[in-house]
């Protein structure tokens, strides 16, 4: 293998200097090349930072702006990666090396390369996730049922909640680890790229017991980075030490203490209309408002906003 790309996703360059002799793995890489923090891009969501990488444009040059967007015809588009935007594993599959794509956020459909790709979240139920078709049931057979992502997003809406949720992450995590070290063994790809989901699923519910030592959770983010670690070691064996390399994030993270809701401002300085009776307008369901909305010619700058 010419290069091994390991994408972690969410995860915060200070949280990883803070916990740097914690992390052995991921503190050889730093001192074997270079490192540093990168600025992502606007909106720093998985999807389109992600896409923004593999291709060095920013999102306007791709046309992808989130998981979901309002498009210019006002209709709700999804983010999709496609093989016409330029991502560098299509050129160097068209460039003949053997190239594989497996778990980056925003690649479903997948699409044929000249080696294969496993799509990421989100992934639709009971629908093609990989290219070749056939790989779906391979990988589902050798790790007891292939996970694309958890079953519900937030621990609240686990039965067990918090509790309950931490197993469920690591149990994804584990199987996207066993199925990305498979698809080195199975296919010897020249180029692999992946991402791995724990950290940002558990930053998401977890980063606020960080500063409460009597919390039972106080440990859990500084756990995942070692679970990461340990991940990167694992597939520099594998891959040996003449493979490149490289470790990056998509976006970090930070506490959020408060939330602008843009179509709720502009709904209420009379700048956004809605066609039809409203349902869940809740300051957390902001997001129900873009299906419907359409916004007064009077030059707004937009009106979409999601929360990470």
């Amino acid at each position: 293998m010419k290069a091994l790309v390991i994408g972690i996703d969410s995860a915060s360059p200070f949280l990883i200097e803070k916990w740097i002799d914690k992390l052995p793995n991921i503190r050889s890489v730093f001192e074997a090349g270079a490192h540093g923090v990168l600025e992502s891009i606007v909106p720093p969501e998985s999807v389109p930072a992600w896409q923004c990488f593999a291709t060095g444009k920013n999102p306007a040059k791709i046309g992808i702006f989130g998981f979901t967007y309002i498009g210019r015809d006002r209709h709700l588009k999804f983010g999709r990666t496609t093989p016409d935007i330029g991502c560098f594993w299509d050129i160097a599959s068209e460039k003949e090396m053997k190239v594989g794509v497996f778990n980056v956020p925003g690649t479903y459909p997948p699409y044929a390369v000249n080696g294969f790709m496993v799509s990421g979240f989100p992934v639709p139920t009971r629908k093609v996730w990989s290219y070749p078709v056939d790989l779906m049931g391979r990988i589902d057979s050798a790790v007891g049922g292939y996970e694309v992502d958890v079953p519900l997003t937030k621990p609240t809406e686990m039965k067990g909640g918090e509790k309950a949720y931490l197993p469920v992450v690591k149990r994804l995590h584990d199987k996207s680890l066993q199925t990305a070290k498979l698809l080195i063994e199975w296919y010897n790809p020249d180029l692999f790229v992946m991402t791995l989901q724990g950290i940002d699923l558990v930053h998401h519910d977890f980063w606020k017991y960080m500063d409460r030592p009597d919390s039972p959770y106080s440990n859990v983010l500084r756990d995942w980075y070692i679970n990461m670690d340990d991940a990167v070691g694992e597939l520099r064996k594998i891959v040996g030490a003449n493979t490149n390399v490289l470790l990056l994030s998509d976006h970090g993270s930070a506490p959020v203490s408060s939330a602008l809701f843009v179509n709720k401002y502009l709904e209420s300085n009379g700048l956004l209309t809605v066609k039809g009776p409203v349902k869940n307008t809740g300051p957390d369901r902001q997001c129900r408002l873009e299906q419907d909305a359409s916004l007064l010619d009077r030059g707004s700058p937009g009106a979409h906003l999601r929360q990470l």
